[in-house]
């Protein structure tokens, strides 16, 4: 198989899968907070702001690989600029 439809088959599972997106988006979100914490550059109080960032760019990283809009979780929530209170909230609540 070429990378062309290798790349192409992944672009569709994306889109007609969106919890498999939302897993990629959230293996990718997690490398970024594991990076930001690792290089110790950023204080850990600040964990709402480094997992917004996180997921900012998981989310610009899906749509610029695979043109998956990942910016809202499966079962709605938004997972960029939202802090990890809120988060914790909002899946308290389903």
């Amino acid at each position: 198989m070429s990378v062309e439809k290798a790349m192409d088959t992944l672009r569709q599972a994306m889109k007609d899968d969106l919890g498999y997106a939302h897993s990629w988006h959230c293996a990718v979100a997690m490398m970024c907070n594991e990076a930001i914490l690792m290089a110790d550059i950023v204080p850990h109080y600040l964990m709402d702001e480094i997992y917004a960032v996180s997921n900012d760019a998981a989310s610009r990283v899906m749509k610029l690989f695979f043109d998956a809009e990942t910016k809202v979780s499966p079962c709605g929530v938004p997972l960029s600029g939202i802090s990890t209170e809120d988060l914790r909230w909002e899946f308290q609540k389903k």
